[in-house]
């Protein structure tokens, strides 16, 4: 279950200056707040009302924006996140300068700053913030976030394998005959190794998928097996004769995407359906599920 707390604005009470040498101001020196789309009904004197309607507003935005995180969360195996976000909406009316402080959840922080960032882009110009004189200035925000979920039990589920690796999926670069596979390690770390003919060459262990999805070239090869659908989990021979494993909808953003096994008997060149599997523990009972063991 998704919890994305309410965020509360907090306006720095110090003074910093830009990339631009350009000065910023605080909320105690200016007269009249920024007017973000959304609370054009209050005056910009209205300092307590403005800010609170602009962390709702930033609220509905970033919720949006966020809505997949909660599968990074489940992937993480994390149950809270919290990241502090600071930027500056500057006296021609556009946030800048977005960046996290000490102390954030680097996956959160991450995500958010690229969530300010489309958020930046996507909204029309605020009313920037004013001195006495009536002047435009830049002014300095602070936006601390927390992000919450329900994780499930980890004994829920959880299928038991009688060896240490299995492999989750494969990716294949049509340009190439190396292919990554990405190893489960005792149910917990994600490894992944290069394939070439009878090499394999370990490249290393992630903690998730998302932190996988993040470096290339395993990112740009995701985004392709996700327009396609099915994804190659492995391929062998079992008894002289040649399989391949796929698993549908895996990378599916689509909650009701449903995920399944399919084997297909490799001959002449055709790919021919064997067997699906809807569960993975049926999947497990099955004598195909060799295939997908590494010592």
């Amino acid at each position: 279950m998704r919890n994305l707390l309410n965020f509360c604005l907090l306006i720095c009470l110090f003074w910093v200056a830009n990339a631009q040498n350009q000065q910023i101001y605080t909320f105690d020196k200016v007269e009249q707040m920024p007017v973000f789309p959304g609370c054009e009904n209050f005056k910009p004197t209205q300092k307590k009302q403005i800010t609170q309607c602009i962390s709702n507003q930033l609220s509905a935005l970033l919720e949006e924006e966020l809505k997949d995180f909660e599968q990074i969360m489940f992937q993480s195996k994390l149950e809270e996140a919290k990241a502090f976000l600071q930027f500056i909406v500057s006296k021609e009316g556009v946030i800048f300068n977005v960046s996290t402080l000490k102390g954030s959840n680097p996956i959160l922080a991450e995500s958010a700053i690229r969530a300010m960032e489309n958020i930046a882009m996507s909204i029309p110009p605020i009313q920037p913030a004013r001195l006495k004189k009536g002047t435009p200035v830049n002014l300095l925000f602070q936006l601390p976030l927390v992000y919450k979920v329900t994780l499930p039990d980890e004994n829920q589920g959880q299928i038991d394998y009688p060896v240490d690796e299995i492999v989750l999926f494969t990716l294949k670069p049509t340009s190439t005959s190396i292919k990554y596979e990405i190893r489960l390690y005792k149910n917990k770390h994600l490894k992944i190794y290069e394939v070439n003919e009878n090499q394999t060459i370990f490249l290393g262990k992630f903690l998730s998928l998302s932190e996988i999805e993040r470096s290339e070239p395993y990112k740009s090869l995701i985004d392709i097996e996700r327009k396609e659908k099915k994804t190659l989990v492995a391929e062998g021979t079992m008894d002289g004769q040649n399989y391949e494993i796929y698993l549908n909808n895996f990378f599916d953003k689509n909650p009701k995407a449903k995920v399944f096994v399919e084997v297909f008997k490799i001959e002449n060149n055709q790919r021919i359906l064997v067997t699906k599997f809807d569960k993975e523990s049926d999947f497990k009972q099955s004598p195909y599920v060799t295939l997908i063991y590494r010592d």
